[in-house]
């Protein structure tokens, strides 16, 4: 029953996807062109994607305040994106709440993950992600020292 639920949930998050609007799919396809450069923090790799996005004739908005004292990293039109580079597990525990507080007030959520080989499991909480109907984009990158 375990797998059917799984399956169940990757077919919902494939549709949701399907459902956005051109102008999201667009940007959405566009995240999985990024490939970031090594970075120190979160605040480093949101410079990156903006600047990223931005060259490729995206309009977006960084640090948006969407109500209830929530902040989110990037916004475009109704897609908010967040971003983690999460080197301990509670980050990402941390991102599972951020995510239902943005989903009840975004129409679309992404999420980039820059996965710099701390945390085990990692699949764990992308399958979550994606079973709440949340974009999921994962990079492998790396930290530089401060």
């Amino acid at each position: 029953m375990d797998e059917f639920e799984r399956f169940k949930a990757r077919i919902e998050a494939e549709k949701k996807k399907l459902e956005l609007e051109p102008k999201y799919n667009e940007l959405v396809n566009a995240l999985y062109e990024f490939e970031p450069e090594p970075v120190r923090d979160e605040y480093d790799l949101e410079k990156q994607l903006y600047q990223f996005l931005k060259a490729k004739g995206f309009s977006l908005k960084r640090q948006v305040r969407i109500g209830g004292g929530l902040t989110v990293d990037l916004l475009f039109g109704g897609l908010g994106i967040e971003l983690k580079v999460p080197i301990q597990r509670t980050h990402l525990q941390r991102l599972l709440g951020q995510v239902d507080d943005y989903l009840k007030r975004l129409d679309h959520l992404a999420v980039v993950i820059l996965d710099v080989g701390k945390i085990r499991g990692l699949s764990e909480y992308v399958e979550e992600l994606e079973r709440r109907g949340v974009i999921v984009r994962i990079c492998e990158g790396e930290l530089r020292k401060r």
